[in-house]
């Protein structure tokens, strides 16, 4: 890497360039809308003190966006440490749903899905060795979190954003408070709550969500789902009848009935292996001096913080 000298956020996470991308349709192109822009014009303030460029990009296609995307990647690979914080607008849910897959709308109409969003983040995130911070300024912006899957490497260190639908005003007041308390404190909890301060201090409108909290919380889930003694059983005996069914013979397909089941209940084994992936320590064993996760201090921490963090959670959906 080059020898970049970062603004540090704190111990953990490193910002050089800070990118905003404004995608809005035809009809909002007075400055009224301009939130893209006028935030850019904060961050020239803001970073004035600091190693830190902002850069405003005007995108119109998904195909500039992935244009921009892999610029980005480039950048990061040659030792930069972008932040990327969109201003654009985001796909409606489906009525009863309190999460979307879907992802977010672009000013040529197209919509950019979240799953196609990943592979772009990843690897900016893999080329900053963690420290990837994405805000999304959008209605609904936080659902991006469902890229967080414990068995893929994590989409970024830090994700940003609303959720529930935002207005203009709201999103001008809370991404002006959260980037200039940011970049004077350099203290990441401060500046969230700047942020919501200037809308619902007590309702948290938008949320900030770790990489290291969401593999907790989403694996412990996944334990608690599929790795139960009825779960373990049904997935055995799949594969039982499967071995079967390819012509092995029952009796001794049966024999591999309780060796499969023991290697299912081996949650120390799928949490080591899905550590390693998620927070990219298989490449780079030098991650793991930061996130120093293990299965018993995983559940201890998910135990520790799951219920306060989730009533967080189902009070913001409530308010959407």
């Amino acid at each position: 890497m080059s020898q970049v000298q970062p603004w540090s956020v704190d111990s953990t996470v490193h910002v050089d360039h800070v990118h905003v991308i404004e995608s809005l349709p035809p009809d909002q192109q007075s400055w009224y809308y301009r939130t893209g822009a006028r935030l850019f014009g904060e961050l020239q303030d803001a970073c004035a003190r600091t190693p830190v460029e902002p850069h405003l990009h005007i995108v119109r296609t998904r195909d500039n966006l992935c244009a921009l995307l892999r610029g980005v990647i480039g950048e990061a690979e040659s030792g930069h440490f972008p932040l990327l914080h969109f201003e654009t607008h985001g796909v409606e849910r489906a009525p009863g749903k309190t999460t979307t897959s879907i992802g977010i709308s672009l000013a040529s109409g197209e919509v950019m899905p979240w799953r196609d969003l990943a592979p772009y983040l990843v690897a900016i995130n893999e080329a900053t060795r963690l420290n990837l911070i994405v805000f999304v300024s959008a209605c609904y912006g936080l659902d991006i979190a469902t890229l967080f899957q414990p068995l893929e490497p994590a989409p970024a260190r830090i994700v940003i954003g609303p959720m529930r639908a935002i207005d203009v005003p709201e999103i001008d007041r809370a991404t002006r408070a959260f980037y200039h308390s940011l970049f004077r404190d350099r203290d990441g909890v401060a500046a969230a709550t700047a942020m919501n301060a200037t809308i619902e201090p007590s309702r948290m409108p938008f949320l900030v969500l770790t990489a290291e909290w969401m593999f907790m919380q989403i694996l412990l889930g996944y334990f608690n789902d599929a790795t139960s003694e009825t779960e373990v059983a049904a997935r055995a005996e799949r594969v039982v009848v499967g071995m079967i069914l390819r012509g092995m013979p029952p009796a001794v397909a049966a024999r591999q009935r309780e060796p499969l089941r023991t290697f299912l209940r081996d949650r120390k084994h799928l949490f080591d292996s899905t550590y390693r992936r998620y927070f990219f320590a298989e490449k780079y064993p030098e991650i793991a001096d930061r996130f120093r996760m293990t299965y018993e201090s995983c559940f201890q921490e998910a135990s520790r913080t799951d219920e306060e963090v989730t009533s967080t959670l189902a009070e913001s959906a409530e308010d959407g």
